[in-house]
Order: structure tokens, then C-alpha cells, then sequence
């Protein structure tokens, strides 16, 4: 059968199974009932089901398949405030994206999905799988039953609805409303109510990106003692921000090497694979070492006759107070099949083979500080899935503009190198 998951990663079975009831054999509870017949009998999901009645998504569901769905209760259903719930049910479009983010196009048994960091959905949005406390959780609800066997899939429940991500129009039309409906409010608690408002619709709307949580919640900690005329203003600065950050776009100069990913969204972390690939380095020392190694580097694909590629690759490692200090600069050719690897003065030309990297998008410029902040970012990822990646490298920057454009206006990427973890350890 063809895998249409998307599989980032594994979970240790034994670390994230206690607490979750599993079947002791799925096959021997197999029934001929379809999942929605199996959903309307358990009596437990009448909610769910006249969401899938309102969507018209009972004949889907009633289909081949196979899927899995990951079914929210009654009860789960409760915890939506009731006029976002009423609004949803009532909003056919919004209701039928978030149905079909609860169901993957496969079959996926509890053995499968504790094997899993991601699966993705019908509507062609990731579930993120991971383990807390000893518990399974498909972003932020627990599963609490799995391996409901019907006869075109699995159900699996779950304690809460799962929202599908926003994104950033959404979030950025929210800031926009918010400043204006700020703005024509006299009253400074009024004005101040909306916009702490506005922050938390953001912060929920944008879940994944690291930059905006800390920009918003630095924004709430900085206002929280404030007077209510200055905290608005903060809040204010601190929308304003999140917006520049969702609205970045990288500035490309020059093309990707020959089968690089593109550029991770500003404030987003993903794990990323490279192809195997040929650079050209140099080392970086002293105050000017940067200026130095880029034109030293410059001059040796100008005479070399080989085109500039966007990023250029920065190596660092631990100085001072931990701060990163770069050790090297490389040019990345475009193909492997250009030049030739060796030593040509203070350049070394090498091959690097295929390789994984967990990376954090930075827009702006990248002092030392910031790089050091989204390392810190980083290691909250490879700690959270420590089971199934350990550091394979040294913090490396890959900087994708030229030193004659402006600094609020450059895009990097902060990245480790990573590898599976040896099972056999």
C-alpha cells in the first residue's frame, strides 16, 4: 500500500505508551461499521458527527478509505467557547478545514503512530505527534483511547478539537484590525483591552513561530506594569513587530545550489535534508575576518569562473560567555560536478555529503546575540526529541545576502546538523 504520511521522526514505544489504553489485538475488535456508523453507536461523538452531517463530509467518511481519524468528544467539544463553536458550525468552509485536519488518508495503528513526529492530513496540514509526561499528543490533545478498528480505518481520541494552523495572513489581518480599532478608542483601559486581545489571538494564530512568541510575550511582560496609556504603546510596537516578521521575505540574490530546500519561513523551525554538495572555505579570524574571507572567497570563484549561489555558509562554535564566534566562510558551488576538490591558498574547496539540519529562519541582521538566541531555540527541538536526533555538527549560519544590503533587510538561517540517533546504543 502506497505511505502518503509525512514521517519526520520516531518516538520511543515504550516512553510514550503508559497511560494510553491500546487494544490488546486491533484486529480481533475489527467491525464491519464504517467509521461514522462506529462514531454515531459509541455515543460519545455526537458533536463530531453533526459536524461531518454540516460539512457534508458523511459520504467521505463512509467511503474505501482507508483513514484514521483522530476523534475529539462531546466533552472535547465542550472546551470551544460556545460562540466560536456556534460560529464554526455555522461557517461550512472553516468548519470542513478543520474536520478534515483530524483525518490522515491511511490507516495508522497506535504502533505506527508512536513511530511518527508528523502525519499529514486530508487537508494537506500536519498533525504534530509527540510525547509529554508519558502521554501521546497530536499537537496539543492527549489521546486517550486508540485503536478503534472499523471497517474502512481507525479511530483514535482525543481530549480536544485540533485547529488548524491560521497562517500568517490571518494573523497578520488581525494586527491589522486591532491597531485600527486601537487606534479610535479614547479610553487608555479600552485601548489596552483590545490590543492584549489582539496578542493573544496572534500568539494562538502563530503557534509554531518561535520570534513571534517571544516578540509578543516580551511585549505583555514589558506592559504587564505598566500604566495603561504606556502599555498599549508597547503592545502596539510589539504587533507592529510580529507583523515585519510575518511579512519578511527573504531577498534572493543569487540561485539555491542544486537541490537545496528553500528558505525556512522567519521565526518557523524544520527539520531539513541537503543533498550532498561542493564548497569553497576559508577561515575567519580577527575584527575584519568576515569582509576578509567574503572577498577572499569572491576572488576565488571570480578567477575559477564560477557563479555566486545563495547562502553562503558561516561555521561557529562556543567563545566567550558561550557566545558563537565564526570560525569559517564558505562559497557553495552549484553543482558537485564543478571544479574540483583541493587546496588553492588560503581556500580549500571540499565535498560535503548529504546531510540533515534542524533550522530556525532569522531575518535582520545576525549578531552574535540573536544567533546565540535561536541555538537556544534549536536546542529546545533537539531536546524535545532527543529519542530520535543527537547534534551531528557544529551551529552553522547560512547567510543569504551580500554585505552591500542593508541589515534589517538580510535573511539567514540558524541551523545544527543532526543524525538519527543509533538505536543499537
Amino acid at each position: 500500500m502506497k505511505r502518503v504520511l509525512v514521517v519526520t521522526g520516531a518516538l520511543s514505544l515504550l516512553a510514550v505508551l503508559s497511560g494510553v489504553a491500546l487494544s490488546a489485538n486491533p484486529a480481533e475488535e475489527k467491525n464491519q461499521k464504517d467509521i461514522v456508523d462506529t462514531a454515531i453507536e459509541a455515543g460519545s461523538f455526537k458533536t463530531l458527527v453533526a459536524a461531518l452531517k454540516q460539512a457534508d463530509l458523511v459520504k467521505v467518511l463512509k467511503g474505501k478509505g482507508p483513514f484514521t481519524v483522530f476523534a475529539p468528544t462531546d466533552e472535547a467539544f465542550g472546551k470551544v467557547e460556545k460562540d466560536k463553536l456556534e460560529a464554526l458550525l455555522k461557517d461550512k468552509k472553516a468548519l470542513t478545514g478543520v474536520l478534515t485536519y483530524h483525518v490522515v488518508p491511511d490507516q495508522v495503528l497506535a504502533r505506527d503512530v508512536v513511530k511518527l513526529d508528523s502525519a499529514k492530513t486530508v487537508s494537506g496540514q500536519p498533525l504534530k505527534i509527540t510525547a509529554r509526561d508519558g502521554k501521546v499528543h497530536i499537537n496539543d490533545a492527549q489521546v486517550i483511547k486508540t485503536d478503534i478498528i472499523c471497517a474502512n480505518g481507525v479511530i483514535h481520541v482525543i481530549d480536544a478539537v485540533l485547529l488548524p494552523p491560521a497562517g500568517v495572513a490571518p494573523a497578520r489581518e488581525r494586527i491589522k484590525q486591532a491597531l485600527h480599532s486601537a487606534d479610535k478608542l479614547n479610553d487608555a483601559a479600552k485601548r489596552l483591552a483590545c490590543l492584549q486581545k489582539a496578542v493573544s489571538d496572534v500568539k494562538q494564530m502563530s503557534a509554531t513561530n518561535v520570534l513571534v512568541q517571544r516578540t509578543l510575550q516580551t511585549s505583555l511582560d514589558q506592559s504587564a506594569i505598566q500604566p495603561a496609556e504606556t502599555a498599549a504603546a508597547v503592545l502596539r510596537a510589539g504587533l507592529r513587530q510580529t507583523d515585519a516578521i510575518l511579512a519578511f521575505k527573504p531577498r534572493m540574490e543569487a540561485k539555491l545550489p542544486e537541490g537545496f530546500p528553500e528558505p525556512t519561513p522567519v521565526g518557523e523551525i524544520q527539520l531539513k535534508s541537503y543533498p550532498a554538495y561542493r564548497l569553497a572555505q576559508t577561515s575567519v579570524s580577527g575584527a575584519r575576518g568576515e569582509d576578509r574571507a567574503f572577498f577572499t572567497l569572491f576572488n576565488h570563484i571570480t578567477q575559477n569562473r564560477i557563479a555566486m549561489t545563495a547562502p553562503v555558509e558561516m561555521r561557529y562554535e562556543a567563545g566567550k560567555d558561550s557566545k558563537p564566534v565564526e570560525r569559517s566562510m564558505a562559497f557553495l558551488y552549484g553543482s558537485v560536478s564543478i571544479g574540483k576538490a583541493g587546496k588553492e591558498g588560503e581556500v580549500k574547496v571540499m565535498d560535503v555529503p548529504a546531510m540533515k539540519a534542524v533550522s530556525l529562519g532569522l531575518n535582520g541582521d545576525y549578531t552574535p546575540e540573536r544567533i546565540a538566541e535561536a541555538r537556544t531555540h534549536l536546542e529546545g527541538w533537539l531536546k524535545r526529541h532527543a529519542e530520535r536526533y543527537e547534534t551531528a555538527g557544529a551551529l552553522r549560519v547560512l547567510g543569504y545576502n551580500s554585505p552591500m544590503v542593508a541589515a534589517e533587510q538580510r535573511y539567514a538561517e540558524v541551523q545544527i546538523p543532526v543524525r538519527l540517533r543509533d538505536a543499537s546504543r
